[in-house]
């Protein structure tokens, strides 16, 4: 990786990527992005071929390289041989045909195939890793100690998985994990219960581990509004001697009853993304320009965006794209026009919507 790309990279990860429409005051001072563009390197801010881990059928060529029609077009590094990239802020710069704008941004700019073979070349993927937010509750032992945490998200759209974990700290004081009893509902009075409160032995998820475990403890439940998850942990001394054994809840609700027991309340939702990206015909002729689909793990979210306007006209895509582990983007070009097959593409984004 060449060492602007890595600083241009390495910024966008650091302040991450700035949205689409005009940053407030407050943002540009630096305010920190709270829901960051996951795709990485898709402004093409940097002088330099396409990122490790972003695919492309095309050539690279630097923006400095100027060509000619006297020069071979078809073996030089130049604009003028098809199926080929730059990443500029002029088309004229390095096509004399191409329009001249000066774009605010660089883009990456392409000159497409013409031949049959190479309808649908893909100009643009990334595969896209997305997690899921996840809620932490305090694990709390003996009413009043805190040895660990409860992390819970989404599983599918049905399901939530809910990890115990113990503290780096508790873990150095000698607590383990003997017990998890675990069970969620959408309404309290939906837990089995007594008079005194919850009884964890009646909860769906009931284990025991002998001895004590301090490992993470990961469970795939019915997603419910109400989580209880209890744990009975043992504290034990250098010599393995027992010091204290003390049930523990998570959560801020306290059921009704006698004993202490608390529940946790969840807002269970399964993230979606918007993705987005901008295109623009940088022919300087209308009617004529790249036919692009946008491909989301293999189903196509957008058929025939044509770049036959102006040049410069933007053509904005967007698409609701559900969650899915990995998110494979695939921008590809099945126009094979031998003149005119010349485009722009930028600001290619994908953010959850409601963060």
């Amino acid at each position: 990786m060449n060492k602007k790309l890595a600083a241009a990279l390495a910024t966008t990860a650091a302040a991450a990527s700035m949205a689409l429409t005009t940053a407030s005051p407050s943002a540009a001072a630096g305010a920190a992005d709270t829901n960051p563009n996951l795709v990485q390197g898709g402004d093409f801010e940097w002088d330099g071929p396409l990122p490790e881990g972003t695919s492309t059928e095309l050539r690279y060529v630097s923006d400095d390289v100027q060509g000619g029609w006297g020069r071979d077009s078809i073996n030089d590094d130049t604009m003028y041989g098809e199926g080929r990239y730059t990443l500029g802020m002029n088309p004229k710069q390095t096509h004399e045909l191409w329009a001249d704008i000066n774009f605010d941004s660089r883009k990456m700019i392409v000159n497409g195939f013409s031949t049959e073979d190479k309808k649908g070349a893909l100009v643009w993927g990334q595969t896209v890793t997305l997690t899921k937010p996840v809620e932490t509750y305090k694990l709390i032992a003996g009413q009043n100690t805190q040895v660990g945490t409860i992390e819970v998200s989404p599983s599918s759209a049905t399901q939530i998985k809910v990890t115990y974990r113990l503290s780096s700290e508790a873990i150095a004081q000698g607590y383990t994990l003997t017990q998890i009893h675990l069970d969620t509902a959408n309404a309290v009075a939906d837990i089995p219960q007594s008079t005194g409160g919850p009884t964890p032995g009646r909860f769906e998820v009931n284990k025991a581990f002998t001895p004590g475990t301090t490992a993470a403890q990961e469970y795939i439940v019915d997603a419910g509004s109400v989580i209880a998850a209890h744990a009975v942990v043992t504290k034990t001394n250098p010599d393995t001697q027992v010091v204290t054994t003390d049930t523990a809840w998570a959560g801020a609700n306290k059921f009704s009853g006698k004993n202490w027991a608390l529940y946790a309340t969840y807002a269970f939702e399964v993230p979606t993304y918007e993705f987005s990206m901008n295109a623009m015909n940088v022919y300087d002729q209308t009617g004529v320009g790249g036919d692009l689909t946008v491909v989301i793990n293999g189903k196509p979210v957008a058929t025939q965006v044509k770049l036959d306007g102006n040049a410069g006209e933007v053509v904005e895509v967007k698409d609701i794209v559900e969650y899915a582990p990995t998110v494979k983007i695939e921008i590809r070009n099945g126009s094979t026009l031998h003149t005119g097959n010349d485009f722009a593409i930028d600001d290619i984004t994908l953010r959850m919507l409601g963060a």
